[in-house]
């Protein structure tokens, strides 16, 4: 993940760490592990922990754990709202600051996630069939082309996709 020049990751340990431009990689406060991470259009640092809670870098430096008790398997993040994959299923779900709501209607699971940082489009993957769709004014839309992707990133209202066969397009 990253936001204006700072880059976040986690180690095959779990631990999160952030590139200081004196230091190189640090390990951010508070020792905790980490499964997925992303960041917002505000800077804001999200994760999945190690037991698929969703939480959030506070203020105060501390990871705090956004309420609603989801567990997750993806995250995105557009001004400090969260949406996620959860579990079990994989349905799309939004934090309202204190509960999660599903985001328009489903007919299919999802795999992953990820919000546009210059417009909060969310993209979605398809957990069965790896078809890439927007969710837009009018709900959910298939992007077209027919194209298949196994991880998806937003920006500036398009796709760029992760191709099965591992191409970036």
């Amino acid at each position: 993940a990253a936001f204006q020049g700072v880059t976040f990751l986690i180690a095959g340990s779990g631990k999160i760490y952030k590139v200081d431009e004196k230091s190189g990689w640090v390990e951010m406060t508070g020792d905790e592990r980490a499964r997925r991470i992303a960041t917002d259009n505000n800077g804001q640092v999200w994760i999945i922990d190690k037991n698929y809670a969703v939480k959030y870098f506070d203020s105060n430096g501390v990871w705090t754990v956004y309420p609603g008790n989801a567990k997750a398997n993806d995250i995105a993040a557009y001004n400090g709202t969260p949406v996620i994959v959860a579990q079990p299923g994989g349905n799309l779900l939004y934090g309202t600051g204190g509960r999660w709501e599903q985001l328009g209607n489903l007919e299919w699971n999802s795999s992953q996630v990820s919000i546009d940082p210059t417009n909060g489009m969310v993209w979605m993957i398809t957990g069965t069939k790896n078809k890439i769709w927007a969710y837009t004014a009018t709900g959910w839309l298939e992007y077209p082309g027919g194209g298949t992707a196994i991880d998806v990133c937003g920006y500036n209202g398009s796709p760029y996709i992760l191709t099965p066969a591992t191409a970036v397009m």
